[in-house]
């Protein structure tokens, strides 16, 4: 049943209507789930919503105003992180629940290892979380409290996923390693930032606070950088328009040669080359972008990127800002005709080598 009327009588507005900020579903009482809601989304919306409604667990679904990494609370229930925290103490504590589990992608996933830690949550699932102290967002820069001392004391109960396939990923993998994590201690999967296809989200929903990463993981991918390279790549702006930028390039091109079947390299590659007018082999780099996502699809036995692989969009969202029509109109084109004409056998014939 819905018990908004008692959550908000515990926080620090007791008087006020309940928040649309959050939803409270009270099913089990010894599992409550928290699950935090990423970035876009307008109250009375949350992320994992539709999903619970076949779990047995009791779940508080959360959310935060203007994109803002939830820093100032939830709106009409707290005003800052440590209100947050200790509301959601006083919810486990006045309905006795045994275990607490947290979960969320992106910002929520911030959130996720943030508050899982502060709340000594059983099992915290963050999915593309991000982990440096600020991140640009469509425009618009938010700062926010380090995950640092968190990350090493959730390590033994934290299912961290990160997407091999997203070059914005690397700089989050590598604040992980700069804070002490090893490689082999991250749950690296074959998709893109905030994508959650590569997490077995009906396992999650229906099992309890011991699951592992390696029973929730669909898509577990090995990356083959070492830590080094991994830095470099992490210290890329991925979304640069500069034709005369060739140190990005002339990693992007390491990396590729490393990691030879990840889409990420070929599809920033095809936009620098495009930009810097080297146009046959800006396609050639695009092809070979859609080739890997296919046959990754192929390989998993399902379609792991579903829109995120849409480059063409992706073109027009990442780059829309930064170029004018006339230097935008060949990419998405050449986007166009590179999807038009990929083909896999270039994939396989770099597997027989």
């Amino acid at each position: 049943m819905t018990d908004n009327r008692t959550i908000q009588l515990l926080s620090a507005f007791p008087d006020a209507e309940p928040s649309p900020y959050f939803d409270f579903v009270l099913k089990s009482p010894r599992i409550l789930d928290i699950a935090f809601t990423f970035a876009q989304m307008p109250a009375g919306t949350f992320t994992f919503k539709a999903s619970y409604d076949g779990s047995p667990h009791s779940v508080l679904h959360l959310n935060t105003a203007d994109n803002d990494y939830y820093q100032r609370g939830i709106p009409g229930v707290t005003r800052s992180i440590e209100e947050t925290a200790a509301w959601l103490r006083t919810i486990r504590r006045t309905f006795g629940f045994q275990a607490v589990r947290v979960i969320g992608a992106s910002m929520a996933g911030y959130a996720a290892v943030l508050f899982g830690d502060l709340i000594d949550a059983e099992l915290i699932c963050a999915l593309s979380p991000v982990t440096d102290r600020s991140h640009t967002f469509l425009g618009k820069t938010a700062r926010f409290e380090s995950l640092d001392e968190a990350v090493v004391r959730i390590r033994d109960r934290a299912v961290m996923t990160f997407g091999a396939f997203d070059v914005v990923e690397y700089k989050f993998i590598a604040s992980c390693l700069d804070w002490g994590l090893r490689l082999d201690e991250l749950a690296v999967v074959g998709n893109m930032h905030g994508c959650i296809l590569s997490f077995d989200l009906p396992k999650f929903l229906t099992g309890d606070e011991t699951l592992s990463a390696r029973e929730l993981l669909v898509n577990p991918y090995a990356i083959p950088l070492d830590d080094a390279l991994i830095r470099e790549v992490a210290r890329l702006n991925p979304f640069t328009v500069d034709a005369s930028d060739t140190h990005t390039l002339e990693v992007l091109e390491r990396a590729a040669a490393v990691d030879r079947f990840n889409p990420a390299y070929p599809f920033r590659r095809a936009v620098l080359l495009s930009l810097r007018g080297e146009t046959e082999e800006a396609m050639q780099a695009m092809r070979d972008t859609f080739a890997l996502t296919a046959y990754h699809r192929r390989k998993a036995g399902f379609d792991v990127f579903q829109a995120f692989a849409n480059y063409e969009k992706r073109v027009l969202q990442e780059y829309g800002v930064s170029l004018d029509f006339a230097r935008l109109k060949p990419l998405v084109e050449m986007t166009k005709e590179a999807a038009r004409t990929a083909h896999l056998s270039r994939v396989y014939a770099e597997l027989a080598d």
